[in-house]
Parts: structure tokens; sequence; C-alpha cells
């Protein structure tokens, strides 16, 4: 499913909510602020919908699945060792140069490890080969 995106306009209205951290055309994070209210607001029985349009944000914009994402989000860092906790967001690939390290390092592995199993492909295949080498091909008698 594609994923709703907000225009330039909603992006511009949203961020300047105060307990916006961050906002984008694809997503939106929230301060702990936010999620504090949140929290102790649908502890008492509030609906996301509700709570969502009485912190100022627009219900019809955010859309069902990210409702239901912002909820869960919420509840999973309420319960957390953790707790509430804001993070900018990145894109893969985006982020200090020992981030990009790291990747090539992962990807380095992740080569390694796929010749590694294609030297094992190519052995099977010469030992199956050579399995039916020593056999006369054609009908049986």
């Amino acid at each position: 499913m594609a994923r709703k995106m907000f225009t330039q306009e909603q992006v511009r209205v949203m961020a300047e909510n105060p307990y916006t951290f961050h906002v984008s055309t694809t997503q939106i994070t929230f301060t702990n602020a936010f999620k504090e209210e949140f929290w102790r607001r649908y502890q008492e029985g509030d609906t996301p919908r509700t709570i969502m349009y009485d912190l100022g944000y627009d219900p019809e914009v955010l859309g069902r699945n990210r409702l239901s994402g912002i909820q869960n989000v919420v509840c999973k860092q309420a319960v957390s060792a953790k707790g509430f906790h804001e993070r900018p967001q990145r894109r893969r690939g985006e982020g200090s140069a020992e981030g990009r390290d790291t990747t090539t390092q992962a990807q380095l592995r992740q080569m390694q490890h796929r010749l590694k199993y294609l030297e094992q492909e190519v052995e099977f295949l010469k030992k199956i080969s050579s399995a039916r080498g020593g056999r006369k091909q054609g009908p049986r008698p």
C-alpha cells in the first residue's frame, strides 16, 4: 500500500505545532511532551482520533494507518524501560562517516558471504556433474 504523503501546506501547519519534533512529506515525529500527554489521555479512555484533534492535529490529514502507528509507538515507548524518546528520522545511507563505514563493512561482509555460497554451489555442481559423467547416458537395456 502506498504511503499517504503530506502536502507542503500540511507540513508547514504541522511544523508549527509545538508537539511536532520533525515533519516531512512522508513522516512525522512527535516530542516527548506530546507522547506523555497522548499516553495520559489514552489511559483515561480518550480515542487516538480525539487526542490528536485536541492536540492540534487533523486526524483526516494523518490518516487511519498513521493514527494506529502513533498509538502503537506511544504505547510501546510508555511501557519500555527506555521510556519516551525523541529521535530525528534519517534515511538509509545518511549520517556520519562512521555510519557509512559500517554500511560499507556490512556490504563487504555480505558480498564475502555470497562469494562463499557461490563457491559452494560450484563445487556441488562439479560433484553432480562428475557423478553423472561416470555413468553411461542413454536408455537402459
